[in-house]
Parts: C-alpha cells; sequence; structure tokens
C-alpha cells in the first residue's frame, strides 16, 4: 500500500489544567438538554468550535541547494516546479518557496526532491506554544523560593534567593525569544526589553508585539524586574530581552519563520550582541533538517527548548527542535513544586537534559491574552514555563562571569543541578537546576553516556559511543569505555567527528564490535573518566507496583533491565506493614496490616557491582474495591491502549498503537494477549503504511480476535488527504492473522469500536470526515466471519456526527453513541449525545439526543437496558425502546467539582453499572473508576495510578465472575490491573457458653466457591470450622471474645487474610417460682414475664427488678440474689437467679345462724352441710348456690 507522507500529528495543543481532557481532535460541544440533571455542574450554552490544525503550511516549500548551485539554476528549478520565493536564507542556502495554486505539498516534494540541484525538501512545518493556563494571580514564586507555601515540598526550587548573593544579572547580557513576541510596555519587563533587537517574521515587520501572551510570560520568568517593588522577579534582576515573534495570536507558527528569527539573532550576535541564549518553548513531532541546519549554524549561541508536554518519551517520539542533536542544545523538562515530573511533562533519559519548574507558574502577561487574565499576571504550566528558567540560568551566568562561554555555562546549569529521584532515568542528568549550584560550583563531576547501542548484547556492527565528562564548567577526562569482554575504547573530546565540538565536555568515538573466533557478545559497556564511572546499559527497575488493601494477599516481583545477573534487592524507607522484600528475588510479599501511602526506595545491585534504584509508593487502603494482579507492557517505544477483552476464559486482549513503532514516523495497530494467570502470550503489530491507532478490540467464542482502527484524528491531515481507509484485523487464538479488511468509501474513514455477534458477524462504527474544513457522517459496517462487508450503514443529520463507541444486545441489534454538533449562525457548535439503534439487518430504529457534548462510551445490560456516558460527566440509561429512565452525574469521592468524565462502560451479571474515566482533582488529571446499581446510585467510586494524558482512553471489561480489568497508559506503556471487591466473611453470630452453636459463613465478593481454614489464632473452646462447608458449629466451654485470622480463597484464586471475631458469652437463667405472676427488667432494656434465658459479655454488670403482677406478691430472689430490692450481678460466669412471686389469698366463709338443715355447694370449692370455709386465690369468682333439705326453706343470702 502506498505511503502517506506527513499523517503524524505535529502540533501540541494548548491544554488547559482547569479543563477536562479529550481526545485529541475533538471539539468542545454544547446543546440543549432534552432531560435536565439538577446536579450537573453549569456551563456556557455555546462554545467556540477549535479550527482545523494542520501539520505544515499546504502550499509552501523549504529547499536547501547544494553547495555552488549558482542562483540562474535555483530559480530555473523553481520555474520547472511552479515555486515562487517568498524569501531567502542564503548562509544555509535555503529557499521559503510558495507553491503554485492546485499544486499539494506531496505532489512538489517528490518533483523537487528529483531535482539534482537539491540538496533536501521538507514541509513548512507549523509550531505551537507549549504551555498550560491555570488559576489567576498567585502570589507566591515558589520556584525560585520553595517554602511549602503552595502546598508543595520547601526546598523543591532553583535556590534563586540564593543565587542572587552571587548575581542578579547584567544589562550588558542580552537573551533573545523566539516565541509570540513580548509586550515591551509591560511595567515589569519595559526597562529590560531591547525593542531595537526585535523581529516579527510572522507578520513581517520590526515590532514584535505579544497578541498571545506566551512569549511575555516566558520573559518575565527569565527576567521580569527584580527589586522594583512591582509584581514579580524573573531569575534575572537585570537582562536585556530581545523578541523574535514567530507564533501569531492564533498559537501557530512555521519552520520558515523560525528559521528568519534564527538568522535574525545570528546577525545581530555577529553584530557584537552580548547573546548567550535563545528560549524556545515551542515544538513538534517532525524533524526539519531546515531548522537543523539554522541551529547548528549558531554553535555560539546556547538554544535551550522545552522538551514537550505529550507525558510522552522523547527517547522514543523525538519531539523537536528539543531533539535536535547538536551539542548548543539544552532539552528541559517540567517539575512541580513536589520535585516531581510534572504529569504532563515529556522525558528522555537520552534526549532531555535536565529539569526545571514548570508547573503554575507564576509571570508577567499582556493586557490582552488568549485566556482573558487580567492585572498583568498570571500562572501558567508547561515545559515552556521551564526552559526560561534554564535560559535565565544561563544568562545569570553569563553575568556573573562574562567571560564564559556557551560550553561552560552548559555545564555549569548541568553540573550544579540537584539530583531528583523523579528524574533518574527520565532525563540525561537525572537533575533539577539548581541556580546557586551552578553559580558556585566547585567540584561536582558529572559522566554520563549520551551516545550508546539501543539495544543488549552486541555481537557486531559499528556504533557512535558519546558521554559527558564534566566537572563544572570544565571537561573532565580522559574518557574510556571498557566492554564486557574487556576491550577498550578511548574517547575524543577534539570536534573531530563523530565529535561535533571540541573542549565541550562530550567525548565521543566510532566503534566497531570485535570479531571473536569463538563468538562472545558485548553484555554491557563501562564507561570511566575522572568524573566517575556509568554503565550502559544502565541497571534500572522497570515495573509497576499495584496498591495494597488491608489484610489481602500481596504478591508482586520487582523487576530490572540492564545489568548482570544475578541481582540483590535492598529498600530504603518504609514498606507497608506486613510486606516484606526478599533480598534475593525481589519478592515483596505478605498482608498489608496498616492503611496509609507508603514512599519507599528499592535498590538493585547486579553481579558486577552495579546499581540502581527507584522510588515508590504504594497505596494501602480498607475500601470497597481492590487491585488484586496487573499486567504491563512496554516496547520499545511508546505503546498507547485504546481497547480492551476478556474472554470466557479469562484471557485478555489489548489493542491500540505502537508510536513510532518502525522508526518511520508514523504508528501502528498493537495487539497483546495475556493468560488468565497475566503471563504475554503473545503481541502482534499490524501496519498497512500509513499512520493509525487500533481503537477497539473484541473476541469471539472460539478466541478470534477483531482489531479496528485507524488515522487517530482525521483533523490533523492536511487537506489535500481526501479519503483514507479503515482498517479491521482478525486474528486466531494464537496470534495468526486470518484476514484483514480495509474499508473506503472514498472519505477519510476512522474505525473507533468494535463488536462481534454470536454468530461471529462483526460490526464496526466510527465516522468519515470529508470538505475540508471537516464535516463528519457515523458509519456502521458488517462483516460476516469470513470479512465479506455485508452492508454499511451512515447517518447525516448535522455538519458533525460521530461515533466513538458500540454494543450489542442479545437480539443482535446495535447500539452506537457519540456526538451530534450543528453550527450555529453565529459560526458556534452546539453539541450532544447522539445514540443510534440498529437492527441486525441494519435497520435504522430510532435516534436519541441528549445534552452532554460528547458521548465515549455506550453498553447494554441483560435485560436491554442501555447506558450511554461521556463527556460533562452525565450517564443517560434508556430503555430499548430509548426512553431516558435517568440520568447521572458521577463525582469521585461525592465531591463536587470532581465529577468523571467516562470513556469506558461495562455492565454486570447483576445489572449494575461500571464505568472508567478520569477527573481534575484541583490540580491534576486523575484516573478513577465507579460503580452504580441499576437504578443510578452510586456504589462507591476509585480514583487509580497511571500517566494520564489528555488524548489517550482509559478503558475496562468484565470478566465472567465481575472482575473489572482496567487499561490505561503507564510509564511508556501499557499496565491493565484486576479489580475486584474484596474477599471479606460477614461477622459471626455470638455464641453462648454451654449452648449448642451453628453458623454458616457468609461471604461477600469474589467468586464461589469459597475455602476457609483457620490461620491464626483460635475459635473459642469447643468450635471449629468444616472446612467443606464454613460452618463454625460446636457447644463453647468457655466464654469471652475470641479473634482469630481466616484464610480465605475463592474459585478465581483471590486470597484474603479476614480478622474475625466471635464473642461467647455467660447465660443468665432466670426462674420464676412459686405460682404468681410477675416481670424481671434488666438494666439493658429487655424484659422478661416468666422463665427466660439471656445472655451477656463477660464481665458485663446486670441490675433486675421485679414487678409482681396485681394477683401476685414478689416474695423475693433466689440463686445469685437475695432479698427483695433490685438484683445485681456480674456475668463473670453462668449465673442462675430465682425470682419468686406468690399469688395473692381470700377466704371465703359460709355460716348458717338458722336451726334449718340444707347444703350449699361453691363453685370451684367445696359442698358444706353446717358452717365452713374456702381460701381461693386473689380474683378468683366463686358461684353459690344452696339446697335446703327436707322440712327447711332456703331463706335467702346475707353477709357479701
Amino acid at each position: 500500500m502506498r505511503r502517506i507522507f506527513g499523517l503524524k500529528g505535529l502540533l501540541l495543543v494548548i491544554f488547559f489544567f482547569n479543563c477536562t481532557f479529550t481526545y485529541a481532535g475533538f471539539d468542545t460541544k454544547t446543546a440543549s438538554p432534552p432531560v435536565q440533571d439538577e446536579d450537573r455542574p453549569p456551563r456556557s450554552e455555546r462554545s467556540q468550535p477549535r479550527p482545523p490544525r494542520p501539520k505544515y503550511r499546504n502550499d509552501e516549500l523549504l529547499i536547501k541547494f547544494k553547495a555552488g548551485v549558482p542562483e540562474r539554476n535555483s530559480k530555473n528549478v523553481h520555474g520547472r516546479r511552479g515555486g515562487s520565493l517568498v524569501r531567502e536564507f542564503s548562509r544555509l542556502r535555503l529557499h521559503h518557496v510558495k507553491l503554485k495554486k492546485g499544486v499539494s505539498v506531496e505532489e512538489a516534494l517528490k518533483e523537487y526532491r528529483a531535482e539534482p540541484e537539491v540538496e533536501y525538501a521538507e514541509p513548512n512545518f507549523i509550531y505551537a506554544p507549549l504551555q498550560q493556563p491555570d488559576d489567576v494571580m498567585f502570589n507566591e514564586l515558589w520556584a525560585l523560593r520553595n517554602t511549602g507555601q503552595t502546598g508543595g515540598t520547601a526546598g523543591a526550587d532553583i535556590k534563586a534567593t540564593a543565587a542572587w548573593d552571587l548575581a542578579t544579572g547584567s544589562s550588558e547580557v542580552v537573551v533573545a525569544i523566539i516565541d509570540t513576541g513580548i509586550d515591551a510596555s509591560h511595567p515589569d519587563l519595559a526597562a529590560s526589553v531591547w525593542t531595537g533587537g526585535g523581529l516579527d517574521s510572522f507578520n513581517q515587520d520590526p515590532d514584535p508585539f505579544d497578541d498571545h501572551g506566551h512569549g511575555t510570560h516566558v520573559a518575565g520568568t527569565i527576567g521580569a524586574r527584580g527589586n522594583n517593588g512591582l509584581g514579580v522577579a524573573g531569575v534575572n534582576w537585570n537582562v536585556k530581552l530581545t523578541a523574535c515573534k514567530f507564533i501569531g495570536a492564533d498559537g501557530y507558527g512555521d519552520t520558515a519563520a523560525a528559521v528568519q528569527c534564527l538568522e535574525h539573532i545570528k546577525g545581530l550576535k555577529d553584530a557584537g550582541a552580548n547573546i548567550v541564549a535563545t528560549n524556545n518553548s515551542w515544538g513538534g513531532v517532525d524533524f526539519s533538517q531546515a531548522l537543523y541546519d539554522a541551529v547548528d549554524a549558531q554553535r555560539d549561541i546556547l538554544f535551550i527548548a522545552a522538551a514537550g508536554n505529550n507525558g510522552s518519551d522523547n527517547d522514543s517520539i523525538l519531539f523537536y527542535p528539543a531533539a535536535l542533536d547538536l551539542p548548543n542544545v539544552i532539552s528541559v523538562a517540567a517539575t512541580d513544586h513536589n520535585d516531581d515530573k510534572a504529569s504532563f511533562s515529556n522525558y528522555g533519559s537520552r534526549s532531555v537534559h535536565v529539569g526545571a519548574p514548570g508547573q503554575d507558574i507564576l509571570s508577567t502577561l499582556p493586557a490582552v491574552n488568549i485566556w482573558s487574565l487580567t492585572g498583568g499576571y498570571g500562572k501558567l504550566s508547561g515545559t515552556s514555563m521551564a526552559a526560561p528558567h534554564v535560559t535565565g540560568l544561563a544568562a545569570l551566568l553569563k553575568a556573573q562571569q562574562p567571560s564564559r562561554d556557551w560550553r561552560t555555562i552548559r555545564n555549569l546549569i548541568l553540573a550544579g543541578a540537584d539530583p531528583v529521584p523523579s528524574l533518574a532515568e527520565k532525563t540525561l542528568t537525572g537533575r533539577r537546576i539548581n541556580a546557586l549550584g551552578a553559580l558556585s560550583c566547585t567540584d561536582k563531576p558529572l559522566l554520563v553516556p549520551t551516545q550508546y547501542p539501543a539495544e543488549f548484547p552486541l555481537s557486531s556492527g559499528t556504533y557512535t559511543l558519546s558521554a559527558m565528562s564534566i566537572n563544572c564548567g570544565n571537561p573532565s577526562g580522559p574518557v574510556t569505555v571498557t566492554t564486557s569482554e574487556g576491550d577498550t575504547v578511548t574517547l575524543q573530546d577534539d570536534g573531530v567527528f563523530p565529535d561535533l565540538a571540541a573542549g565541550d565536555g562530550i567525548f565521543s568515538a566510532s566503534w566497531t564490535v570485535p570479531f571473536y573466533i569463538i563468538p562472545k557478545p558485548v553484555q554491557y559497556l563501562k564507561f570511566s573518566s575522572p568524573a566517575g564511572v556509568a554503565y550502559v546499559p544502565s541497571l534500572s527497575i522497570t515495573g509497576y507496583l499495584p496498591e495494597g488493601n488491608l489484610n489481602h494477599g500481596y504478591r508482586q516481583y520487582l523487576q530490572s533491565a540492564g545489568g548482570v545477573a544475578p541481582y540483590t534487592w535492598t529498600v530504603q524507607g518504609t514498606l507497608p506493614d506486613g510486606l516484606t522484600l526478599n533480598g534475593a528475588t525481589g519478592e515483596l510479599s505478605g498482608f498489608p496490616r496498616r492503611s496509609g501511602t507508603f514512599t519507599f526506595v528499592v535498590t538493585a545491585t547486579d553481579a558486577i557491582g552495579h546499581g540502581g534504584s527507584k522510588p515508590y509508593s504504594v497505596q494501602v487502603s480498607d475500601g470497597l474495591v481492590i487491585e488484586d494482579r496487573f499486567m504491563s507492557y512496554r516496547a520499545g517505544t511508546n505503546s498507547v491502549p485504546r481497547g480492551i477483552a476478556v474472554d470466557g476464559a479469562g484471557n485478555t486482549y489489548l489493542t491500540g498503537a505502537l508510536q513510532n513503532g518502525a522508526q518511520d514516523g508514523l504508528d501502528h495497530y498493537l495487539t497483546v494477549k495475556y493468560s488468565p494467570a497475566g503471563s504475554l502470550l503473545w503481541s502482534r503489530t499490524y501496519d498497512s503504511g500509513i499512520n493509525e491507532w487500533s481503537q477497539g478490540v473484541a473476541v469471539d467464542g472460539s478466541g478470534n480476535l477483531y482489531v479496528t482502527g485507524g488515522e487517530p484524528d482525521p483533523t490533523w491531515l492536511p487537506s489535500s488527504i481526501t479519503h483514507l481507509a479503515c482498517t479491521t484485523v482478525k486474528y486466531d487464538a494464537q496470534g495468526n492473522e486470518l484476514w484483514s479488511r480495509s474499508f473506503d468509501d472514498g472519505k477519510i474513514d476512522s474505525a473507533r469500536e468494535v463488536a462481534v455477534d454470536a454468530v461471529g458477524n462483526v460490526y464496526v462504527a466510527g465516522y468519515t470526515t470529508y470538505e475540508y474544513p471537516w464535516r463528519h457522517d457515523t458509519l456502521l459496517i458488517k462483516y460476516d466471519a469470513a470479512g465479506n462487508v455485508l452492508w454499511s450503514r451512515s447517518y447525516d443529520a448535522a455538519e458533525v456526527d460521530r461515533v466513538f463507541s458500540v454494543a450489542l444486545d442479545a437480539a443482535g441489534n446495535v447500539y452506537m453513541t457519540g456526538d451530534k454538533g450543528v453550527r450555529g449562525a453565529d459560526g458556534y457548535y452546539s453539541y450532544q449525545y447522539q445514540t443510534l439503534k440498529y437492527s441486525p439487518a441494519g435497520d435504522l430504529l430510532w435516534v436519541r439526543n441528549y445534552d452532554d457534548y460528547t458521548a465515549y462510551a455506550v453498553a447494554v445490560g441483560a435485560d436491554g437496558s442501555v447506558y450511554v456516558a461521556g463527556d460533562y460527566f452525565a450517564v443517560v440509561k434508556y430503555n430499548a425502546d430509548g426512553a431516558v429512565l435517568w440520568n447521572k452525574v458521577v463525582p469521585v469521592g461525592g465531591v463536587n467539582g470532581q465529577e468523571l468524565h467516562i470513556t469506558s462502560l461495562a455492565v454486570g451479571k447483576k445489572g449494575q453499572l461500571y464505568a472508567a474515566g478520569r477527573f481534575f482533582d484541583g490540580s491534576a488529571t486523575i484516573y478513577a473508576l465507579a460503580k452504580l446499581d441499576a437504578n443510578g446510585n452510586i456504589l462507591w467510586t476509585k480514583p487509580i495510578p497511571g500517566a494520564t494524558k489528555p488524548y489517550v482512553t482509559i478503558a475496562l471489561a468484565l470478566d465472567s465472575n465481575d472482575a473489572l480489568y482496567v487499561t490505561r497508559p503507564y510509564d511508556g506503556g501499557m499496565v491493565t490491573s484486576v479489580y475486584l471487591e474484596p474477599l471479606v466473611v460477614e461477622p459471626l453470630a455470638v455464641a453462648v457458653k454451654g449452648k449448642p452453636y451453628s453458623q454458616a459463613m457468609t461471604f461477600k465478593g469474589g467468586a464461589a466457591p469459597y475455602t476457609v481454614s483457620l490461620a491464626a489464632g483460635a475459635l473459642p473452646p469447643g468450635l471449629a470450622i468444616d472446612p467443606a462447608t464454613q460452618v463454625v458449629s460446636g457447644t463453647p466451654t468457655a466464654s469471652g471474645t475470641f479473634t482469630f485470622t481466616l484464610q480465605l480463597s475463592d474459585a478465581a484464586g483471590a486470597q484474603n487474610l479476614a480478622d474475625s471475631v466471635l464473642r461467647v458469652y455467660e447465660p443468665l437463667e432466670i426462674a420464676f417460682t412459686d405460682k404468681g405472676t410477675g416481670r424481671v427488667d434488666f438494666s439493658t432494656g429487655a424484659s422478661c414475664s416468666g422463665p427466660c434465658s439471656l445472655s451477656f459479655e463477660p464481665g458485663t454488670v446486670v441490675t433486675m427488678s421485679a414487678t409482681a403482677g396485681l394477683d401476685s406478691l414478689f416474695t423475693g430472689w433466689s440463686g445469685a440474689c437475695s432479698g427483695t430490692g433490685n438484683c445485681t450481678v456480674t456475668m463473670d460466669g453462668t449465673r442462675e437467679v430465682g425470682a419468686g412471686f406468690k399469688r395473692l389469698t381470700s377466704t371465703l366463709t359460709v355460716s348458717r345462724p338458722w336451726s334449718g338443715s340444707g347444703s350449699v355447694q361453691a363453685t370451684p370449692g367445696l359442698a358444706c352441710t353446717g358452717n365452713c370455709a374456702q381460701v381461693y386465690d386473689f380474683g378468683t369468682e366463686v358461684t353459690l348456690s344452696a339446697t335446703p333439705a327436707a322440712g327447711s326453706v332456703f331463706a335467702g343470702w346475707g353477709g357479701a
């Protein structure tokens, strides 16, 4: 397939720390809501669309002619190729050319490169500044002197105040700022700006006025006037600042304008201006030979450049101009107020020299700036803010000692810097600048290998070996390299190729691996000089340590790269309580016993005594979800995750991009498979010859895998690119490619996700892009299992109709979600979630819109419920007919303002919804997970670690047990964690001494069946656990509180140590004596109206009172108590108490006062024929009947 030139994105978007990040290329959107959630944070009703972002001027080229080509010949070349000369840089033999209308850049490049007089031809690349705005007007300049005033770490600064005791700058020293210009009228800058040296190459005039704001902010950090009672102070109180503006108010500039700036500054230097350095806080990912030549032509000026804000490894993805391999270039990473590498900052152990403060930096701003910050000052973040700290230090060193040249100044900056753990293995020096250390440098040796083979062992080949060996400002030689086989190479600092500059402290040589009769691969190289010893490959500790959970089993192996096995492992700092490090194996294991954050440094030492260290911070929590295990993957270059799937057997599949995978400037599909145990089974890349990312992955019931993707952001493409295919690849379970299919409908087709149904039909969803400046339509393609297209569908309701996610229900209906964007008459867009439902035959069943910008995730439950989520945090639930059931905002930790921006959804077996995304906590963007029930109630949220990037999606999938598999970027690669709701046992019921007990354990979390055993402690005497049934049974013979530890495990192999308690109470037996009625009341609130049995914790003091019934009399206590008052017992054993209640009685007396005879019958009672008496219980009803004897008459009753 034809390779397409220049599809790799160049521009760095200006990131906003106080905004939610979205994937690069997605517009900001708003619209009117069909359903309004009252909890939704307010936002503006309209938003301005982001303009298309071309990577180079689409009608211009830069042409360099070979030495000796006459002017007429170059004109003839332009005449043949239809180019017209815009400007010429004669010193560089470089022409800036405008192309004839209708001629594309790609066509013109091919034609010019075919001309024999042309040395090279390249596009006129576009660059952007590298800053991130944040809150306004913070008065703490923590970067210069950090006392902890911003919540950071005291001392994490460049020691400027101490350095000012040695030098505060000089107006004789000039710094050139190549940027958006300078506001020369700013009161904190006016006295320092050299207006006579300025140039505007963007507008081609002599006034570099800053109509953007970036250049003025940079200028304030370098040289805002100090000790003048105004605003802020720069690193230099006194310095001359000159500006060359090559970036316009829109934030874009191009190579030709940058080269013109460099040539202008070189001219000023040659004319006598004391220019020590240029500051270059801008860049992109495409190499420009013209820019290289321009920087190389001014070796006597330091070129200080921002490393970039992608959070990526510049060793793998070169970022220019910071990555220009020239001795006068210093590439600068950004650090924060804790001396941590800023999360956004690029890094590179061979391509980035040093770090400097770059987050939340307060500096000068023009009155009108793109952030609408007022008051003349504002706080920005970015490597753009880090570079001017270094540039300012260069000027300060020149002011302190005017005779210092660029070599000495560069070396002092690097040697005088402070080692900080966050930059170890992340920059060449592993250091953050220290102004005092540079200005007062004494005996600070530094030896750092700078060029060496990328991979070991070595069997053959010729390589350039280089090392920086300095002591403060001076070279420190000689430098020798000894191979693992004992051969030696001497490096030279003589300016003879491959050494680039004599006397600069960088020593170089060309080396060919010796031929050995018996093959002996070179395992390592040892660099030695008076400045020290260093090995390559360097011994580094790699890998990710997951969080721990209280009492949950933890077992991880630390990993090393480089060095010679075997290794020994040591730790400094505080490991989590309950964990130990095995010094021989690097195993970190145990059961965490205390929650908290534990920080420590691990050191590995190899067999030849070479060591490497890495700081770790492990969180131990006692939460509702735990990180059980993880899988990590890192290729030779950055690998970016985009999708994840888990099959029924528990195999895990990841897909994404291998950035610059073939060193061709392009990205390619990357697919990785892990076993259920987390072992890497295989990885595959797919290269169709264009820049493309795999965006989605799905697996069928046979273990076949489907990945799909395409151009990651079509809006980056030049207008000359009008169609690109999206490609879907099918692999078998072993990773063999079964087929690949490219879909091309004449537009730019971008696939975003893939789903597969029960019979192997494949559904690919995404969108098409056409009609520059771009329109979008949805795209849905159905393939059969053999890769034949069954049908495709598109939907066009507005200027923007895009799809980012797809899901299927049990019936094979297709649900897609994304956004709809409508341009208003004022040019502004309104955006909505847009969800579409198709039948398996491709019939559109319904479309639903919801006001919440862009949706990135859709999932379908077993009951047909449809969940959609994305920008501005809302989750929306529809029924199968598209009716809205509810919507929900998900604030992480319940904190308003920390709402989760959701990029991935999954529905569990019980209808619970799992979400993954990112949120902004006020200072950084953090990944997080959430769980909701089917009614939208938030069950938990959980922040998780990872290298958050605005253009990288965190993705999740569920396995058959509803374990969460979550993938996100980490340390230039991908880390996938498995999260579980922890396996715990519910509390056991109380037992009573001497009473039979049987209690089945109840488990939460994990997957049945469970196993349990006693790990520590003891059950109460008389009780035991049945491992098969998990029933605790028996008759306890002792009371008390019995603590013990249970070893729990489930069907998935999850293990946990659960501390459990079983309390055995003492019985209190209450007997009622006599035959009366009454009630016994207890001080605990209980009561008995008859014999009863209660139980209490041993030692409990129980007081009882007795209340007789109306027909009874309390006669007193017996057993453990006596008397008739309250009864008090201490439950230090079994207690028996009797309560006597005696019924009250009355006597019925029958008398016969006359002489007659007869009988009286009492019922109940006896018959009386004379006088008699009968005792009855109080309240008994007695009926009397009189029967006269013969000869007598009953005369009646008397008395009662």
